[in-house]
């Protein structure tokens, strides 16, 4: 199915319990227009079926937005996608096959979004690459597409509790900006791409650490 019979599907109020699903994002469409610029396979045809547990239809329109923009994204490396709603927080746990063992490892990915006497802005809490996937620009796409959809909803995008040194100063390269009473949080505020350009896009693949 396409993108929006895919979002009418969630809608169900239903738990998805390891269901399998399958969606895509026209070329044409701006969701598909976007991933083409965060990860090189993406296409038309790329409607493989992938498994889907969590509950979902009591999210926002905002919330529901972020949430496809993301499965289109991680559906592609991913067969088996968790979303769940705790304590007001959108949780992904998305299951990767580390080849080194072929064992399942997760990244985890965490958000809030806040609507503060006026002040809208969304919370990423908490993000985990599995040490085999990590130096793949995984982290740095996410960035991306999230500040996408906070953008299009006129939310700000925050990272906060960065304990990760390393992590703080690469989203300060790619434009982020400290807060100054909290030397651990950081605002997204431009849309970076990941790829400069096609050819960088077309000579890039994921290369997990075997």
């Amino acid at each position: 199915m396409n993108g929006l019979e895919f979002v009418r599907s969630l809608r169900e109020r239903k738990q998805w319990n390891e269901e399998d699903v399958s969606f895509y994002f026209s070329k044409e469409s701006i969701e598909g227009i976007r991933l083409k610029y965060i990860y090189p396979p993406l296409s038309e045809n790329q409607n493989d079926s992938f498994k889907l547990s969590g509950y979902v239809a009591n999210f926002e329109e905002y919330e529901l937005y972020t949430v496809v923009y993301l499965l289109g994204f991680f559906k592609i490396f991913s067969k088996n996608i968790k979303v769940d709603y705790r304590l007001d927080a959108i949780r992904f746990e998305v299951e990767m096959v580390n080849p080194a063992n072929e064992e399942n490892e997760k990244l985890i990915l965490q958000f809030t979004f806040t609507d503060n006497e006026g002040y809208k802005y969304i919370q990423l809490t908490n993000i985990l690459i599995p040490p085999f996937a990590k130096f793949n620009r995984l982290s740095l796409m996410i960035i991306s597409l999230l500040y996408l959809c906070a953008s299009d909803f006129k939310y700000d995008l925050w990272v906060v509790g960065i304990v990760n040194e390393r992590w703080l100063n690469t989203l300060i390269h790619h434009g982020g900006i400290i807060d100054p009473n909290k030397h651990d949080d950081i605002q997204i505020n431009g849309d970076f791409w990941v790829f400069k350009n096609d050819t960088e896009r077309y000579n890039y693949g994921l290369t997990f650490k075997n």
